[in-house]
């Protein structure tokens, strides 16, 4: 099932329970604070673990491809929908290759004085 963002703004889970009620989405909402780092140092590391989180997904995805190569019927491995699919796995390799060369932890913010 898809599953939508919906972003309100308000200063406390009351005023938004307030809010969502009046607009009668109170039952159907699940409400979830998210904490919005400040610092650079913690919105780099928030960076990193979207990034993280990136790179798992060209991973499944990878693995995915290599499955469905491995799974084809011996009459179509040499084919041109092999042919494509060894291609996608070339190109994915490719990509985790450049994800797994970024180095987050040699950034090193300066102080304020």
């Amino acid at each position: 099932m898809p599953q939508y963002k919906l972003t309100i703004q308000a200063t406390s889970i009351t005023s938004l329970k307030a809010k969502l009620k009046k607009l009668g989405l109170a039952e159907d909402v699940q409400v979830e604070k998210i904490e919005v780092p400040s610092s650079r140092a913690d919105r780099l590391s928030a960076a990193e673990s979207e990034f993280e989180s990136a790179k798992s997904t060209v991973e499944e995805l990878k693995e995915e491809m290599e499955n469905w190569r491995d799974g084809l019927p011996e009459n179509l491995q040499s084919g041109s929908k092999a042919d494509e699919i060894n291609e996608c796995i070339d190109q994915l390799e490719e990509i985790q290759n450049n994800l797994d060369s970024c180095d987050f932890s040699s950034v090193s913010f300066p102080g304020m004085y």
